[in-house]
């Protein structure tokens, strides 16, 4: 799939059937590291994942297409020791292997559109910026994931290559 982009603009033209077949892909090709799941009562596919980012820390996340915005959005939660922990906490604990990343995320909490509950949520208002210099992105999903998880310092790409 080739990325595209509209004509009279510079924002990404990502679609809801891009998000199910890479969200597919991204699951197979991580070996279960991503679970692509629905939500048959409210109609919604997401991609759900628990990762040990350390001994002690767990991440949670859920991806999910906003209709709003066009494009793949994080919803997550950290934890320490079985234990909620705050992500200003974790930056300051544990620095990011990308200080401009974490300088570009805007973070924030908000009610999960699945569960209810109050979540971390990545902005998309700086999604541009982090996509800023890719052409041709056989994975668009992978690509934006593997840069975001970089702030957990988790690197993606060394799991699997798409």
């Amino acid at each position: 799939m080739e990325l595209k982009k509209k004509e009279d603009e510079e924002k990404f033209h990502y679609t809801y059937k891009d998000f199910i077949e890479e969200g597919k892909e991204l699951c197979e090709k991580t070996q279960k590291l991503f679970k692509f799941c629905i939500n048959e009562l409210l109609e919604i596919n997401y991609i759900k994942a628990n990762i040990n980012i350390s001994e002690s820390i767990i991440l949670e996340l859920d991806i999910l297409f906003s209709d709003v915005y066009s494009l793949p959005v994080m919803y997550f939660q950290i934890y320490k020791d079985g234990i909620p922990y705050d992500f200003d906490n974790y930056i300051k604990e544990f620095p990011s292997v990308s200080p401009d990343l974490i300088k570009a995320a805007i973070i924030s909490k908000e009610n999960h559109p699945l569960t209810g509950k109050v979540y971390n949520f990545m902005h998309l208002c700086k999604f541009n910026f982090l996509m800023k210099d890719i052409k041709n992105i056989s994975n668009i999903l992978f690509f934006w994931l593997s840069l975001i998880l970089q702030i957990f310092n988790y690197d993606l790409v060394k799991i699997i290559q798409i």
